[in-house]
Order: C-alpha cells, then sequence, then structure tokens
C-alpha cells in the first residue's frame, strides 16, 4: 500500500487504508472490494436492466486519483473517442459523414465482461516500469468488481480503453486495408466507407473473441445511403446533427418540466439531471439551440431534481444508442 501511496499522493493515505480495510482477502481476484459498492438497476431502453456499481465515497476517491494521476496520462488508441479528454460523441460521429454505408456495432456486457486478467494485463503493460508487481495487483483489485469493471467506476472508461489498445489496432489496420474508416465509443465500435464496412463486422467479432468478448447481434445495425444514419444517436448523412424528432421531443420535455415541474422521457419520469444531460447532448453539435434550452431550466425553482431517475451521463449514453438500421 505505501508504494500505491507513494504514486497517488500522502493525502490519500487515509482512504486507501480505509478502502483495503473494507477487502475481502478471502475472495478470489477482481472480487475482493464487492462489497465496497453500492448496486441498483437502471432500465435500458432496449428492454431489461443495467447494473449500476457505484463505490463508496473512500473507494470512490481512490479511484478519481488512479484516474487522473496513473491512467489518464497513458492515453488510448487515436481512434478511440469515448471519454478521451478532448474528443466527444459527435467528434466520433464526424469521421463517418457522408459515406456509402454505415456499420454500427456493440460489445456484449461490454465493462463487466472485460475480467480482471485483462485489467491486469493492460495495467503491467502500462505500468509496469513504474510499479512493482504487487502494486500493480492491488490496483487492480481497486479497480474492479464481481470479476470485472464496474460501471459506475470512475477508473472504468480509461481501462477499458487501455485493454482495447491492442484490439483497436488490429481492427483499424484491417479496416484501412479494406478502405474503411474505423473508430470505437466506449463499447460502440463504427465502421463506415463501402461494401468493405459489412466485412468488418466478421473481423470484429474474431478479434474481440480473442480476448473473451462478443459482438451482440441485437445492437448490429447496417446503415446505407439513402436513408439516415446513425452513429452513436447523431445523424451522419451530409453532416452531424442530433434527429429532428428528438429535439422536439426535448423541446415538449423541457416546456413540461418548467410549467408543472416534471417531465417524462419514454413513458417514464426523468430527473432534472437526466434532462440536462440529453439538453448537454444536443447542445454538443446545435450548440445555441441546447444553450436555449439549458437557460430554461436555471430558474430558482428548477434546481432541485424533478424526480428520481438516471443520472445526466446515462442519459446522453441512452441517447447515443438510438436509431435503427437493418441487422446484421
Amino acid at each position: 500500500m505505501l508504494e500505491l501511496v507513494g504514486v497517488l499522493g500522502a493525502d490519500l493515505a487515509a482512504s486507501l487504508m480505509r478502502v483495503f480495510a473494507m477487502a475481502d482477502r478471502k475472495a478470489a481476484p477482481g472480487h475482493k472490494l464487492n462489497g465496497a459498492y453500492k448496486r441498483h438497476l437502471l432500465p435500458k431502453k432496449s428492454g431489461g436492466n443495467r447494473v449500476i456499481s457505484a463505490p463508496v465515497l473512500p473507494l470512490k476517491r481512490v479511484q478519481r486519483a488512479v484516474l487522473d494521476t496513473l491512467l489518464t496520462p497513458l492515453g488510448s488508441h487515436d481512434c478511440a473517442y469515448g471519454f478521451v479528454p478532448g474528443r466527444s460523441i459527435a467528434h466520433n460521429a464526424a469521421v463517418h459523414v457522408g459515406q456509402l454505408v454505415v456499420v454500427n456495432a456493440d460489445v456484449s456486457n461490454c465493462f463487466p465482461s472485460v475480467k480482471w486478467p485483462l485489467v491486469l494485463a493492460a495495467l503491467r503493460r502500462g505500468l509496469g516500469e513504474r510499479l512493482s508487481s504487487t502494486a500493480i495487483s492491488m490496483l487492480c483489485d481497486v479497480c474492479t468488481a464481481d470479476g470485472g469493471l464496474p460501471i459506475g467506476a470512475p477508473t472504468s472508461p480509461a481501462l477499458l480503453n487501455r485493454v482495447l489498445i491492442k484490439t483497436d489496432e488490429t481492427l483499424l489496420q484491417a479496416a484501412k486495408a479494406r478502405g474503411v474508416n474505423y473508430t470505437r465509443y466506449a463499447d460502440d465500435l463504427t465502421f463506415s466507407g463501402d461494401s468493405g464496412a459489412v466485412q468488418m463486422l466478421n473481423v470484429a467479432r474474431c478479434t474481440l473473441e480473442q480476448i473473451g468478448l462478443q459482438l451482440d447481434p441485437k445492437k448490429t445495425n447496417i446503415f446505407r445511403r439513402g436513408r439516415r444514419q446513425m452513429v452513436t444517436g447523431l445523424a451522419v448523412n451530409d453532416q452531424v446533427s442530433v434527429p429532428r424528432n428528438i429535439r422536439r421531443r426535448l423541446r415538449a420535455a423541457v416546456h413540461m418540466a418548467v410549467q408543472h415541474g416534471t417531465s417524462h422521457w419514454h413513458g417514464q419520469q426523468q430527473s432534472l439531471l437526466a434532462l440536462k444531460g440529453r439538453i448537454s447532448f444536443v447542445k454538443m453539435v446545435h450548440e445555441a439551440e441546447g444553450a436555449q434550452l439549458m437557460a430554461r431550466l436555471s430558474c430558482d425553482h428548477m434546481e432541485a431534481d424533478i424526480s428520481s431517475g438516471p443520472a445526466g451521463q446515462a442519459a446522453a449514453e441512452e441517447q447515443a444508442q438510438g436509431g435503427d438500421g437493418d441487422e446484421a
């Protein structure tokens, strides 16, 4: 633990002590801190629930320091756009504007499927010259739960980018050989170009299977020219834009929130934080329109949550998964 204190800072000593005091030393790797998370279910747009594992405060503080001090400086592959400083969903979508074919694929149950050994290997590659194997193993336990990457931990997205850095390079080279564009936003893979973009689906399946990950066939979509082409919730036919029907629904939701103190999305009451998350999603592309909607929610009487609901980040991610396509 002293080695981790040395790299993370002396002000983290107390939090680290509390975290390791919570650890179950008899548990298997990746499970030692299972009890240091508060779990709740977040409904998915496609049905079912996503398990959100929120770390308790001391663990979250340590994870945030790990992210800022150790993980972020390691960087990610150039084709990774999710949770990368200076990049957004809009930047990811812009790569695929004006293409004949746009193909989207999703890694099934991605974060929990990235198991402890994959995380350990990624940390050893990135930090092996700086930390001992014991410290890296402890660091891996700090960042995993239930055997994999917990959805809700600050470190999980950056660790996913590090785990997939070789996969990204393999897919990028295969895409280039076919004259295809490739980007990844967290667990969303996008290929665009001509018919070669469709061929990349099999390449992606085989490449991911080598590290124990799979594509979700229910979330594989092929968008051909002549219909609305979507990338992480944004239309990319001729320019990056949020579909008009989504913007109309959002304006209506803001109006209801201001007038009646409540708003709904997909038939369910949503929190003010979730509503602001959707507005932020629009503002990334339509800045003036998003700013205007956000200003309408700045009244004093709107400062409290409209209801208990998903966080703004989850709202934006849910919106990013919108759109229809031809199932592959």
